[in-house]
């Protein structure tokens, strides 16, 4: 009787070591998918914020409204150097938009000091006007290839293919 007891004993806790060891896992694994998609969502908002400023970019006009995106892409553009890889090269390509979409955003205010230099400004000035207008031109169409571009970079982070 003692043996029997013995062994349904020793049977019983490596069944309950077992299935302990079975919810372990199974705890780890959803802290894991969660951690996962946690993180997802946070780059998953600066991708919502890049696009909602991209968007404004595209049409803009320098209305409150357009100048209110600015911030929060600033803000996204700065996360991004925390959440995502260095090597995943998203940091760097926001950087790059910024730079182009300030040559967009300040277009205006940077010709006014040009207003009527077609017609009265001198040959150097001109030439000026003429560069500020052209690196405006060429921001604009970085822009509109760049968010595909920047899915490109953000894909591999962001991707719940292995799941």
């Amino acid at each position: 009787m003692n043996a029997t007891l013995l062994i349904a004993t020793s049977i019983a806790t490596s069944v309950i070591a077992g299935c302990a060891l079975v919810l372990t896992f199974q705890g780890w694994r959803d802290n894991r998918d969660k951690l996962r998609l946690d993180l997802f969502n946070r780059r998953f908002s600066i991708y919502q914020r890049v696009l909602v400023y991209y968007k404004a970019l595209l049409v803009w006009k320098g209305t409150e409204e357009q100048k209110a995106l600015i911030p929060p892409f600033i803000e996204a553009s700065r996360e991004a150097l925390f959440i995502f890889p260095k090597k995943s090269g998203v940091y760097e390509h926001l950087q790059t938009f910024w730079n182009h979409s300030w040559k967009i955003v300040t277009h205006q205010e940077v010709m006014t000091v040009f207003a009527g230099a077609d017609l009265y400004g001198d040959e150097e000035t001109r030439k000026q006007r003429r560069k500020i207008v052209d690196e405006r031109m060429e921001s604009g169409t970085w822009i509109l290839s760049s968010l595909t571009e920047l899915e490109k970079l953000m894909k591999k982070s962001m991707s719940f293919e292995r799941l």
